[in-house]
């Protein structure tokens, strides 16, 4: 499955002081989907709506987060998402829903419909660094559920990925989240056209 999101890494140009003559550089990151070719929907095929995510209060901060052992959680200050976690990460599972099932549905994210045939809903509980001493990891988890529009779920689910950070920085923490999110985004993918699939055939 071709790539479907790009990293971007914008520096801030304000600097800020951490003690005398030491300045240090701001730095915002995000995850960007890779364009989705324009595809004609099939005649009668059915709309999907991805709506907003939910997100752990942990995760609800404009800095990325980084977790060590069992009980100890923080953030760095100077390393920010340029925007929610939560808003990128539906952006990459929305561009891997649109690649997997192309004209066999209409993917939505915004602005909603106002009467969907499906529903997708999710939150995300995990988009950040782990330090396991020799090596840091990006862990991303989602907790997905679709529906019909009369509230039948077809498919709940807790998907779960991990992967190592090429260097030990934030930049390589970036990098292992945007291949977990990748990943995630698939295996998500998958199971909606396999659960779409199952209902059109029931009907």
């Amino acid at each position: 499955m071709r790539a479907l999101a790009l990293l971007l890494a914008v520096a801030t140009p304000a600097c800020i002081t951490l003690g005398p003559g030491e300045p240090d550089e701001l730095r915002e990151w995000d995850l960007l989907p890779a364009p989705v070719a324009a595809v004609e929907p099939a005649p009668g095929a059915p709309s999907l709506q991805v709506l907003a995510f939910g997100v752990s209060e942990v995760l609800d901060r404009d800095v990325l987060v980084w977790r060590r052992g069992e009980v100890e959680v923080g953030a760095y200050a100077r390393q920010r998402w340029a925007r929610p976690p939560q808003e990128a990460a539906r952006a990459v599972l929305v561009a891997a829903l649109r690649d997997a099932l192309g004209p066999a549905a209409v993917v939505v994210a915004d602005p909603p419909l106002p009467a969907p045939d499906y529903v997708l809903r999710g939150h995300l509980a995990r988009f950040e660094e782990v330090d396991r001493g020799e090596v840091w990891c990006g862990v991303v988890e989602v907790h997905a559920a679709l529906a019909r529009r009369d509230g039948v779920e077809l498919l709940r689910r807790v998907y779960r990925v991990e992967r190592t950070a090429p260097e030990r920085n934030p930049r390589g923490v970036v990098t292992a989240l945007r291949a977990a999110a990748l990943e995630v985004g698939a295996a998500l993918a998958e199971d909606v056209t396999a659960a779409l699939g199952l209902e059109a055939g029931a009907k």
